[in-house]
C-alpha cells in the first residue's frame, strides 16, 4: 500500500503535499509513547498517534517511516499547529491528518 492509497482510504489530508503519497507502507503502529515507538519503529512503518508536536516528527525520521497519521488539524480545521508541516516537508516525512 503507498501513503497516497492510505490517505484515500481514510479521507485524511496531507500537510506534506503530494510529493511523497507514492512511498510504500510495508506495515502499520499504533502508538502515544514516543519512547516505544523510538524503540520499535522501523522503515516503511505508517504511525498512528494522537500526539501532534514537534517530537513525533523526529522519531518519525529517525526510522524513516513511512507517514505519521495524527489529528493534526486541530478542532477540524483546515491549518495544522504552527511549524508542523515544514518540520515534516524538511525531514521528508509524509503527515496526515484525520
Amino acid at each position: 500500500m503507498t501513503v497516497q492509497q492510505l490517505m484515500d482510504l481514510t479521507s485524511s489530508r496531507s500537510l506534506t503535499g503530494s510529493t511523497l503519497a507514492g512511498r510504500e507502507i510495508t506495515c502499520g503502529f499504533a502508538c502515544d509513547l514516543l519512547s516505544w515507538a523510538m524503540a520499535k519503529g522501523r522503515s516503511g512503518m505508517a504511525w498512528i498517534t494522537v500526539q501532534t508536536h514537534m517530537n513525533v516528527v523526529a522519531v518519525a525520521a529517525l526510522h524513516e517511516m513511512a507517514c505519521v497519521v495524527a489529528r493534526w488539524y486541530p478542532d477540524g480545521g483546515s491549518a495544522p499547529p504552527k511549524g508542523r508541516g515544514g518540520r515534516c516537508d524538511r525531514t521528508f516525512i509524509p503527515a496526515l491528518g484525520v
